[in-house]
């Protein structure tokens, strides 16, 4: 596969991982030393607060039911790859997330990610 196809297809395992509650892809698309912020929803006011969260927190999340919504629509665009390093976007009914991502020995991982919560 080109490098393209495997941006996309780690960003699939994420988002897929996460709606289907798989602990163990989510694991294996996420690097060791992932962040994962948001604009925090308790504090911000415009003031740019963030939240985070870890790679095991994620998994943990994951495990727990994660998104539990397997027929959501998934949109995956990955916007540029450069040698080892590649940004990706991914959007769902209920979230949006920019997506860093680094090839390893492991193939692509995400290990930024900057999300937001979609709002009905």
């Amino acid at each position: 596969m080109s490098d393209v196809a495997d941006v996309e297809a780690s960003v699939r395992l994420y988002i897929d991982s996460w709606h289907r509650g798989e602990a163990d892809g989510m694991s294996r698309s996420l690097h060791d030393q992932l962040v994962k912020r948001r604009v925090d929803p308790e504090t911000d006011s415009g003031s740019g607060n963030l939240s985070e969260v870890t790679k095991g927190q994620m998994v943990e999340y994951t495990a727990a039911g994660g998104g539990a919504d397997p027929s959501a629509p998934v949109e995956v665009v990955v916007d540029d790859v450069e040698g080892d390093i590649a940004s990706a976007r991914v959007g769902t009914p209920h979230y949006l997330d920019y997506l860093h991502l680094v090839r390893t020995t492991d193939g692509w991982q995400i290990v930024n990610d900057l999300f937001r919560r979609r709002t009905a």
